[in-house]
Protein backbone atom coordinates (compact mmCIF):
# COMPACT_ATOMS: atom_id res chain seq x y z
CA UNK A 1 0.00 0.00 0.00
CA UNK A 2 1.77 3.35 -0.82
CA UNK A 3 1.01 6.28 1.79
CA UNK A 4 1.79 10.06 0.34
CA UNK A 5 4.54 11.73 1.46
CA UNK A 6 4.69 14.69 3.97
CA UNK A 7 7.68 16.52 3.63
CA UNK A 8 8.79 19.61 4.98
CA UNK A 9 12.36 21.53 5.07
CA UNK A 10 12.91 25.44 5.75
CA UNK A 11 16.11 26.98 4.62
CA UNK A 12 17.30 30.52 4.00
CA UNK A 13 19.94 29.99 1.78
CA UNK A 14 18.40 32.11 -1.06
CA UNK A 15 18.42 35.49 0.59
CA UNK A 16 20.67 38.15 0.24
CA UNK A 17 22.24 35.44 -2.39
CA UNK A 18 22.34 34.78 -6.39
CA UNK A 19 21.54 31.48 -7.35
CA UNK A 20 24.29 30.75 -10.15
CA UNK A 21 24.09 27.70 -12.94
CA UNK A 22 27.27 26.35 -11.53
CA UNK A 23 25.65 26.12 -7.89
CA UNK A 24 23.17 23.73 -8.71
CA UNK A 25 23.06 20.26 -9.99
CA UNK A 26 23.82 19.58 -13.18
CA UNK A 27 20.85 19.25 -16.34
CA UNK A 28 19.61 16.31 -17.51
CA UNK A 29 21.83 14.80 -20.60
CA UNK A 30 21.27 17.24 -23.70
CA UNK A 31 19.39 19.90 -21.87
CA UNK A 32 21.10 23.24 -23.00
CA UNK A 33 19.82 26.83 -23.12
CA UNK A 34 17.23 28.29 -20.49
CA UNK A 35 17.27 27.56 -17.87
CA UNK A 36 19.75 24.62 -18.31
CA UNK A 37 22.79 26.57 -18.74
CA UNK A 38 22.49 29.86 -19.10
CA UNK A 39 21.02 32.47 -16.59
CA UNK A 40 20.19 36.45 -16.49
CA UNK A 41 22.83 38.82 -16.26
CA UNK A 42 23.14 39.74 -12.45
CA UNK A 43 21.93 42.89 -11.33
CA UNK A 44 25.12 45.23 -9.46
CA UNK A 45 22.96 47.62 -7.71
CA UNK A 46 23.43 47.65 -3.85
CA UNK A 47 19.50 48.55 -2.92
CA UNK A 48 17.97 47.08 -0.92
CA UNK A 49 15.49 44.39 -2.80
CA UNK A 50 11.94 43.04 -1.81
CA UNK A 51 11.62 39.97 -1.09
CA UNK A 52 9.53 37.84 -3.81
CA UNK A 53 7.98 34.59 -3.02
CA UNK A 54 7.29 32.07 -5.67
CA UNK A 55 4.93 29.57 -5.38
CA UNK A 56 4.84 26.56 -7.66
CA UNK A 57 1.78 23.98 -7.01
CA UNK A 58 2.88 20.02 -8.60
CA UNK A 59 1.18 16.92 -8.92
CA UNK A 60 2.67 14.31 -11.50
CA UNK A 61 4.60 16.65 -13.63
CA UNK A 62 7.94 15.29 -13.00
CA UNK A 63 8.62 15.71 -17.06
CA UNK A 64 8.46 19.64 -16.74
CA UNK A 65 9.18 20.06 -13.06
CA UNK A 66 12.71 20.66 -13.30
CA UNK A 67 12.95 23.26 -16.02
CA UNK A 68 10.34 25.25 -13.91
CA UNK A 69 12.07 24.82 -10.58
CA UNK A 70 15.57 26.11 -12.52
CA UNK A 71 13.69 28.99 -14.46
CA UNK A 72 12.60 30.38 -10.76
CA UNK A 73 16.07 30.07 -8.86
CA UNK A 74 18.03 30.90 -11.91
CA UNK A 75 16.33 34.17 -12.33
CA UNK A 76 19.45 36.17 -10.15
CA UNK A 77 17.19 37.94 -7.54
CA UNK A 78 19.04 38.60 -4.13
CA UNK A 79 16.25 37.81 -2.12
CA UNK A 80 13.62 34.83 -2.96
CA UNK A 81 11.66 32.95 -1.36
CA UNK A 82 11.09 29.58 -3.32
CA UNK A 83 8.44 27.09 -2.10
CA UNK A 84 6.89 24.23 -3.77
CA UNK A 85 4.00 22.70 -2.86
CA UNK A 86 3.35 18.94 -4.02
CA UNK A 87 -0.11 16.96 -3.89
CA UNK A 88 1.67 14.06 -3.64
CA UNK A 89 2.67 12.91 -6.94
CA UNK A 90 3.58 9.23 -7.49
CA UNK A 91 5.94 10.25 -10.89
CA UNK A 92 9.65 11.01 -10.54
CA UNK A 93 8.16 14.66 -9.00
CA UNK A 94 9.53 14.25 -5.61
CA UNK A 95 12.70 12.84 -6.78
CA UNK A 96 13.41 15.92 -8.49
CA UNK A 97 12.20 18.35 -5.43
CA UNK A 98 14.60 16.61 -3.14
CA UNK A 99 17.64 17.50 -6.03
CA UNK A 100 16.59 21.18 -5.30
CA UNK A 101 15.89 20.80 -1.57
CA UNK A 102 18.85 22.85 -0.42
CA UNK A 103 17.82 26.26 -2.74
CA UNK A 104 14.14 25.61 -1.63
CA UNK A 105 12.77 27.61 1.52
CA UNK A 106 9.91 25.31 1.78
CA UNK A 107 8.55 21.75 -0.01
CA UNK A 108 6.12 19.51 1.06
CA UNK A 109 4.78 16.60 -1.13
CA UNK A 110 0.92 15.69 0.26
CA UNK A 111 -2.40 14.49 -0.74
CA UNK A 112 -4.46 18.12 -1.18
CA UNK A 113 -7.62 19.07 -2.27
CA UNK A 114 -6.27 20.16 -6.04
CA UNK A 115 -4.32 22.96 -7.21
CA UNK A 116 -5.84 25.96 -5.72
CA UNK A 117 -5.53 24.73 -2.06
CA UNK A 118 -2.30 23.72 -3.24
CA UNK A 119 -1.41 27.59 -4.09
CA UNK A 120 -2.88 28.70 -1.02
CA UNK A 121 -1.23 26.48 0.95
CA UNK A 122 1.80 28.03 -0.55
CA UNK A 123 1.02 31.70 0.17
CA UNK A 124 -0.01 31.01 4.05
CA UNK A 125 4.04 30.34 4.49
CA UNK A 126 4.95 33.53 1.94
CA UNK A 127 7.08 36.29 3.51
CA UNK A 128 7.77 38.27 0.86
CA UNK A 129 6.01 41.56 -0.28
CA UNK A 130 5.10 40.34 -3.77
CA UNK A 131 3.79 36.93 -4.58
CA UNK A 132 3.20 35.12 -7.65
CA UNK A 133 2.53 31.09 -8.59
CA UNK A 134 3.76 29.44 -11.70
CA UNK A 135 2.82 25.93 -12.31
CA UNK A 136 4.68 23.04 -12.41
CA UNK A 137 4.85 22.92 -16.48
CA UNK A 138 5.32 26.79 -17.16
CA UNK A 139 8.59 28.51 -17.08
CA UNK A 140 9.98 32.13 -16.25
CA UNK A 141 12.39 34.19 -18.70
CA UNK A 142 14.91 35.51 -17.73
CA UNK A 143 14.99 38.54 -16.07
CA UNK A 144 10.95 37.89 -14.83
CA UNK A 145 11.10 38.72 -11.39
CA UNK A 146 13.59 41.98 -11.56
CA UNK A 147 10.96 43.30 -14.25
CA UNK A 148 8.00 42.71 -12.02
CA UNK A 149 9.44 44.53 -9.00
CA UNK A 150 10.75 47.32 -11.01
CA UNK A 151 7.23 47.73 -12.59
CA UNK A 152 5.79 48.03 -9.26
CA UNK A 153 8.25 50.46 -8.33
CA UNK A 154 7.03 53.02 -10.99
CA UNK A 155 3.33 51.69 -9.85
CA UNK A 156 3.22 52.24 -6.36
CA UNK A 157 -0.42 52.16 -6.72
CA UNK A 158 -0.96 48.64 -8.38
CA UNK A 159 -2.18 45.50 -6.65
CA UNK A 160 -0.55 43.63 -9.42
CA UNK A 161 1.64 43.43 -12.26
CA UNK A 162 1.50 41.61 -15.67
CA UNK A 163 2.86 40.95 -19.18
CA UNK A 164 2.15 38.88 -22.37
CA UNK A 165 3.12 35.53 -22.81
CA UNK A 166 4.71 32.63 -24.85
CA UNK A 167 2.94 29.83 -25.48
CA UNK A 168 5.28 26.59 -25.46
CA UNK A 169 4.97 22.99 -26.38
CA UNK A 170 6.20 19.99 -24.31
CA UNK A 171 9.55 20.60 -26.22
CA UNK A 172 9.69 24.24 -24.95
CA UNK A 173 9.56 24.94 -28.48
CA UNK A 174 7.26 28.63 -28.57
CA UNK A 175 3.84 27.79 -30.75
CA UNK A 176 2.20 30.87 -30.31
CA UNK A 177 1.43 34.13 -27.95
CA UNK A 178 -1.22 35.38 -25.60
CA UNK A 179 -1.25 38.64 -25.91
CA UNK A 180 -3.67 41.55 -25.39
CA UNK A 181 -4.19 45.24 -25.03
CA UNK A 182 -4.80 46.56 -21.55
CA UNK A 183 -8.53 46.27 -20.65
CA UNK A 184 -10.78 47.85 -17.75
CA UNK A 185 -12.55 45.86 -15.70
CA UNK A 186 -16.23 45.37 -16.90
CA UNK A 187 -14.22 44.82 -20.42
CA UNK A 188 -12.45 41.75 -18.96
CA UNK A 189 -16.08 40.17 -17.18
CA UNK A 190 -18.00 41.12 -20.24
CA UNK A 191 -15.14 40.21 -22.95
CA UNK A 192 -13.43 37.76 -20.95
CA UNK A 193 -9.80 37.00 -19.24
CA UNK A 194 -6.69 38.66 -20.68
CA UNK A 195 -4.82 38.46 -17.42
CA UNK A 196 -1.82 35.73 -18.79
CA UNK A 197 -1.67 33.96 -15.19
CA UNK A 198 1.93 32.72 -15.58
CA UNK A 199 3.42 36.41 -15.92
CA UNK A 200 1.36 38.09 -12.78
CA UNK A 201 3.33 39.45 -9.86
CA UNK A 202 0.78 40.79 -6.45
CA UNK A 203 1.40 42.47 -3.82
CA UNK A 204 0.67 40.39 -0.74
CA UNK A 205 -0.89 43.38 0.61
CA UNK A 206 -3.23 43.67 -2.32
CA UNK A 207 -3.72 39.32 -1.69
CA UNK A 208 -4.53 39.99 2.30
CA UNK A 209 -7.25 42.40 0.81
CA UNK A 210 -9.20 40.14 -1.29
CA UNK A 211 -8.62 36.42 0.85
CA UNK A 212 -7.17 32.99 -1.05
CA UNK A 213 -7.88 30.81 -4.05
CA UNK A 214 -11.09 29.85 -4.05
CA UNK A 215 -11.18 26.18 -3.90
CA UNK A 216 -14.23 25.11 -5.42
CA UNK A 217 -12.92 26.76 -8.58
CA UNK A 218 -10.06 24.94 -10.96
CA UNK A 219 -10.27 26.38 -14.24
CA UNK A 220 -10.99 29.66 -13.33
CA UNK A 221 -9.48 30.80 -9.91
CA UNK A 222 -7.07 33.13 -11.36
CA UNK A 223 -9.25 34.81 -13.44
CA UNK A 224 -12.16 34.82 -10.45
CA UNK A 225 -8.87 36.70 -8.10
CA UNK A 226 -8.05 38.79 -10.75
CA UNK A 227 -11.77 40.25 -10.57
CA UNK A 228 -11.40 40.21 -6.89
CA UNK A 229 -7.98 42.21 -7.34
CA UNK A 230 -9.37 44.68 -9.90
CA UNK A 231 -12.15 45.34 -8.03
CA UNK A 232 -9.83 47.12 -4.99
CA UNK A 233 -6.92 47.90 -6.79
CA UNK A 234 -5.43 48.79 -10.31
CA UNK A 235 -3.21 46.60 -12.31
CA UNK A 236 -0.57 47.42 -14.66
CA UNK A 237 0.06 45.94 -18.20
CA UNK A 238 3.67 46.33 -19.11
CA UNK A 239 4.18 46.02 -22.82
CA UNK A 240 6.82 44.83 -24.95
CA UNK A 241 7.55 42.13 -22.22
CA UNK A 242 7.28 38.74 -22.12
CA UNK A 243 7.71 37.54 -18.61
CA UNK A 244 7.03 33.64 -18.79
CA UNK A 245 6.08 30.68 -21.15
CA UNK A 246 2.67 28.95 -20.97
CA UNK A 247 3.15 25.06 -21.69
CA UNK A 248 -0.21 24.11 -23.88
CA UNK A 249 -0.12 20.18 -24.91
CA UNK A 250 -3.08 17.98 -25.42
CA UNK A 251 -2.84 16.38 -21.62
CA UNK A 252 -2.61 19.94 -20.21
CA UNK A 253 -5.65 20.75 -17.81
CA UNK A 254 -6.35 24.06 -19.81
CA UNK A 255 -6.95 21.64 -22.78
CA UNK A 256 -7.87 18.54 -21.87
CA UNK A 257 -10.50 19.92 -19.29
CA UNK A 258 -11.50 23.10 -21.34
CA UNK A 259 -15.43 21.51 -20.82
CA UNK A 260 -15.04 22.83 -17.22
CA UNK A 261 -14.86 26.26 -18.11
CA UNK A 262 -17.91 27.19 -18.96
CA UNK A 263 -20.01 25.82 -15.77
CA UNK A 264 -16.89 27.45 -13.49
CA UNK A 265 -17.68 30.83 -14.79
CA UNK A 266 -21.05 30.86 -14.72
CA UNK A 267 -20.65 30.15 -10.99
CA UNK A 268 -18.51 32.90 -10.57
CA UNK A 269 -20.66 35.40 -12.62
CA UNK A 270 -24.08 34.13 -10.20
CA UNK A 271 -21.95 35.51 -6.96
CA UNK A 272 -20.74 38.39 -8.76
CA UNK A 273 -23.35 39.93 -10.21
CA UNK A 274 -25.74 38.72 -6.90
CA UNK A 275 -23.24 40.79 -4.86
CA UNK A 276 -25.41 43.86 -3.81
CA UNK A 277 -22.37 46.60 -3.46
CA UNK A 278 -21.37 45.92 -7.17
CA UNK A 279 -20.26 48.79 -9.11
CA UNK A 280 -22.88 49.94 -11.72
CA UNK A 281 -20.53 49.71 -14.60
CA UNK A 282 -20.06 45.97 -14.17
CA UNK A 283 -23.96 45.26 -13.30
CA UNK A 284 -24.42 46.82 -17.18
CA UNK A 285 -21.79 43.80 -18.96
CA UNK A 286 -24.29 41.34 -17.36
CA UNK A 287 -25.86 40.28 -20.23
CA UNK A 288 -22.53 39.75 -22.48
CA UNK A 289 -20.64 38.38 -19.49
CA UNK A 290 -23.33 35.43 -19.76
CA UNK A 291 -24.03 35.62 -23.46
CA UNK A 292 -20.23 34.72 -23.74
CA UNK A 293 -19.89 32.34 -21.65
CA UNK A 294 -22.90 30.22 -22.73
CA UNK A 295 -21.66 30.70 -26.42
CA UNK A 296 -18.26 29.02 -25.43
CA UNK A 297 -20.36 25.92 -24.14
CA UNK A 298 -22.77 25.46 -27.05
CA UNK A 299 -19.38 25.09 -28.65
CA UNK A 300 -18.11 22.09 -26.24
CA UNK A 301 -21.80 20.81 -26.06
CA UNK A 302 -21.39 20.18 -29.88
CA UNK A 303 -17.53 18.82 -29.70
CA UNK A 304 -18.69 16.31 -26.19
CA UNK A 305 -21.53 14.62 -28.32
CA UNK A 306 -24.39 17.20 -27.03
CA UNK A 307 -25.35 19.49 -29.95
CA UNK A 308 -29.16 18.53 -28.66
CA UNK A 309 -30.70 19.56 -26.53
CA UNK A 310 -28.07 20.95 -24.57
CA UNK A 311 -26.01 22.56 -27.65
CA UNK A 312 -28.60 24.22 -29.17
CA UNK A 313 -29.89 25.22 -25.80
CA UNK A 314 -26.73 27.23 -25.01
CA UNK A 315 -26.46 28.73 -27.93
CA UNK A 316 -30.11 30.08 -28.03
CA UNK A 317 -29.26 31.47 -25.04
CA UNK A 318 -25.88 33.29 -25.92
CA UNK A 319 -28.07 34.84 -28.76
CA UNK A 320 -30.78 36.23 -26.68
CA UNK A 321 -28.27 37.84 -24.55
CA UNK A 322 -25.39 38.40 -26.32
CA UNK A 323 -26.44 38.63 -30.26
CA UNK A 324 -23.35 40.35 -31.43
CA UNK A 325 -21.73 37.81 -30.61
CA UNK A 326 -23.71 34.96 -31.26
CA UNK A 327 -24.31 36.02 -34.58
CA UNK A 328 -20.61 37.51 -35.71
CA UNK A 329 -20.50 35.17 -38.28
CA UNK A 330 -24.13 35.10 -40.14
CA UNK A 331 -23.63 31.02 -40.79
CA UNK A 332 -23.55 30.42 -36.88
CA UNK A 333 -27.49 29.55 -36.23
CA UNK A 334 -27.67 27.11 -39.34
CA UNK A 335 -23.89 25.21 -37.85
CA UNK A 336 -25.40 24.63 -33.91
CA UNK A 337 -29.08 23.81 -36.01
CA UNK A 338 -26.86 21.21 -38.33
CA UNK A 339 -25.11 20.38 -35.15
CA UNK A 340 -28.70 19.74 -33.51
CA UNK A 341 -30.07 18.36 -36.06
CA UNK A 342 -27.28 15.57 -36.71
CA UNK A 343 -27.07 14.58 -32.76
CA UNK A 344 -30.91 14.30 -32.54
CA UNK A 345 -30.97 11.56 -35.49
CA UNK A 346 -27.78 9.33 -33.86
CA UNK A 347 -29.81 9.39 -30.52
CA UNK A 348 -32.35 8.40 -31.97
CA UNK A 349 -31.17 5.66 -33.71
CA UNK A 350 -28.87 4.81 -30.49
CA UNK A 351 -32.21 4.44 -28.74
CA UNK A 352 -33.71 2.19 -31.13
CA UNK A 353 -30.82 -0.06 -31.44
CA UNK A 354 -29.70 0.53 -27.55
CA UNK A 355 -32.35 1.38 -25.41
CA UNK A 356 -30.54 2.42 -22.22
CA UNK A 357 -27.48 4.81 -24.47
CA UNK A 358 -28.94 7.54 -23.79
CA UNK A 359 -30.02 7.17 -20.53
CA UNK A 360 -26.33 6.32 -19.66
CA UNK A 361 -24.83 9.49 -21.75
CA UNK A 362 -27.22 11.88 -20.09
CA UNK A 363 -26.19 10.56 -16.62
CA UNK A 364 -22.36 10.24 -17.92
CA UNK A 365 -22.64 14.23 -19.09
CA UNK A 366 -24.65 14.97 -15.91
Amino acid sequence: MCHPISHTRVNRINRGRVIRVEDLPSPPPGRTGWPWNSEPPLVTSDEPWPRVTIVTPSFNQGMFLEETIRSVLLQGYPNLEYIVIDGGSTDESVEIIRKYEPWLEHWESERDRGQSHAINKGFARATGEIVAWINSDDVYYPGAIFTAVEAFKHEPNAGFVHSDCSIIDTKSRVSGSIEHTPRTLPMMIGDGNCIAQPTAFMRRSALRQVGPMREDLHMVMDYELWIRLLRVSPSHYMPGKRLAAFRMYPESKTVGSAHRTPPEILKVFDGLFSDPSLEPCLRSVRRQAYGRVYFHRAVHDVAADRAFPDGLLSYTRSLVLHPRLALARPLTPLWFLREAGRQLIRDTRRLRHHPLTITEKDRDAG
